[in-house]
């Protein structure tokens, strides 16, 4: 079993190749440019905002969980949070559940402690995948949308035992609501490489920048850094991980470098990188 610790680096690693891959696929022209750094404010305003969040008093948990509207974002920011709030899931889940009796916004409170619950079904690997879809279809920020519509159908294929796969010709003809379903069920199901899980996403939701960067943190956690190359895993170690701002500067240098290489920008092995294991796993992004 991964430590956990690897699982929320691995995390990281998810969010920024998340939000690297969409901003590629959001417009395609843009992919010749990867081979320059881009700038990532999803995942840096992700890393601040825990940061501070565990630079501060307990007492201030309420005022940073009212920052967040939208469930991706929350879900994102409480990882983090219950990796390094030290008493782990049950010690957050305690939080919450004071913060919830307590507070004049139930409603935010109730979605951070669904949303809780949920992680700890997710990270509990004797724990079912659909467990974890009745959980998230508890949140106040799922009820009465469309995204709740495509869990309940994720939820009864997974009941009936179906399979979501798709071949490569078929993914970039996929639209929403049902291309939700085969993303989770490539993140639930599948693998130790997690690249291939977002190469599958950027073509599944070549628009929903939100959704990619979910899938790209949940992939990331789910697998910890087992599927990075161990060139990869050896540059990390190098990164001061104390410093939230260095740790998340490595990290999108190293999703920078592979993004470049899955869009085609560089041959393997590339001029800016001689290591062949960081190659596309797979012919799956237009050149």
């Amino acid at each position: 079993m991964v430590p956990i610790h690897l699982k929320f680096q691995g995390l990281w690693v998810g969010v920024a190749l998340g939000e690297l891959y969409s901003t590629a696929h959001l417009n395609e022209q843009r992919s010749s440019d990867l081979s320059s750094p881009l700038t990532l404010s999803k995942t840096r305003a992700l890393c601040e905002t825990a940061a501070r969040c565990l630079n501060a008093p307990a007492g201030n948990l309420e005022t940073w969980i009212l920052e967040y509207e939208r469930s991706q974002d929350l879900l994102l920011a409480l990882l983090p949070l219950a990796f390094l709030h030290r008493a782990g899931i049950p010690g957050l889940s305690e939080t919450l559940t004071s913060g919830l009796a307590h507070s004049d916004e139930p409603a935010k409170f109730a979605s951070a402690l669904t949303l809780t619950q949920a992680l700890d079904w997710f990270l509990n690997p004797s724990r079912s995948p659909q467990d974890f879809i009745p959980a998230l279809l508890k949140m106040p920020a799922f009820q009465n949308t469309a995204t709740a519509a495509q869990l309940e159908s994720i939820q009864t294929a997974f009941t009936r035992h179906e399979s979501f796969q798709c071949s490569p010709q078929r993914l970039s003809q996929e639209t929403s609501p049902e291309t939700i379903g085969p993303v989770l069920d490539a993140v639930l199901r599948t693998p130790d490489d997690f690249r291939l899980t977002l190469q599958r996403a950027a073509f599944l939701m070549p628009q929903q920048t939100e959704l990619l960067i979910l899938v790209g943190a949940l992939s990331g956690l789910n697998n910890g850094l087992r599927s990075l190359p161990l060139s990869w895993r050896l540059r990390l170690r190098t990164i001061q991980w104390n410093g939230v701002r260095s740790l998340e500067d490595g990290l999108l240098n190293l999703a920078d470098i592979c993004a470049a290489q899955w869009a085609g920008c560089y041959t393997a092995p590339s001029q800016k990188w001689s290591d062949l294991a960081i190659a596309p796993p797979g012919n799956l992004c237009p050149r």
